[in-house]
């Protein structure tokens, strides 16, 4: 081996050993030129990873489209300090796992709607208001993770959503749920704890599948009467918030469900 390649390849192992990319060029007081001749030396979750975390994402961009990735591709960049994603992220459409939790993130671009091949996106822990209205292409989405955000609404376009199975929206200031939730029939858990929520669209009764239903620490008054059409329930939990009647429909539907766990 020459003594450029065993350069490359000691370059190599001490990159895949840090666990930010940002500071490649600061660790090898090197610039784009050295991160372009080592991209061939990378593997494709590290080389993800750069052009995610390169404030210049522009330059790999095109790189990283003729890169021949694999079936499955999973980008963690959990807890790196990010305080915006660039639009280029879109070209990543084989991503089937993006972890984005414990950033700075106050907003998203359009562009992640992109993203065809997502199945789990985590966007818990960051600064997020709203959603981008793309999100809603994400067709074959399974997990959506959003909790600990201040998302303050949703839009219509999260209907779109058919295949999600989880929803995870605790601890936001969410004060209502879209109409159009009643499209995301193969949702089987919502957590909505610890939101701003006053009232449930009565389109909530059409989500047959779900199973946990998690309402904790809101301004709920009441139920919308369609709840009893959810048959498959197991958890309902409604502690902690200013509920002052229920019907008799809802309560004979409450009692009549001996192996779920219902806790006002």
């Amino acid at each position: 081996m020459t003594k450029k390649k065993l350069k490359f390849k000691t370059m190599e192992r001490s990159l895949k050993k840090k666990k930010c990319m940002m500071d490649l060029t600061a660790s090898f007081g090197a610039g784009i030129t050295l991160i372009t001749i080592l991209i061939p030396y990378l593997s494709d979750r590290d080389l993800l990873t750069l052009c995610l975390c390169c404030k210049d994402f522009s330059f790999l961009a095109d790189v990283v489209i003729k890169r021949n990735f694999g079936n499955e591709l999973i980008v963690y960049l959990r807890g790196r300090g990010l305080t915006a994603i660039s639009p280029r992220i879109g070209i990543l459409s084989n991503v089937q796992k993006l972890n984005l939790a414990m950033n700075k993130l106050a907003t998203l671009p359009e562009s992640i709607g992109n993203l065809s091949s997502l199945v789990s996106l985590d966007l818990s822990m960051n600064e997020l208001t709203a959603f981008p209205e793309s999100l809603g292409k994400l067709s074959g989405l399974k997990y959506l993770f959003a909790a600990s955000n201040k998302l303050t609404t949703l839009h219509e376009s999260i209907g779109k959503l058919s295949n999600l199975s989880s929803l995870y929206l605790a601890r936001n200031q969410l004060t209502t749920i879209p109409v159009s939730i009643e499209k995301m029939t193969a949702l089987c858990g919502l957590d909505l704890r610890a939101n701003e929520l006053v009232a449930l669209p009565e389109s909530i009764g059409q989500l047959s599948r779900l199973q946990t239903i998690l309402l904790c620490k809101n301004k709920l008054t009441r139920l919308p009467e369609t709840i009893v059409h959810i048959e498959n329930i197991k958890e309902l939990y409604l502690s902690e918030n200013p509920l002052l009647v229920l019907s008799e429909n809802i309560k004979n539907w409450i009692s009549s469900r001996t192996n779920c766990e219902i806790i006002f």
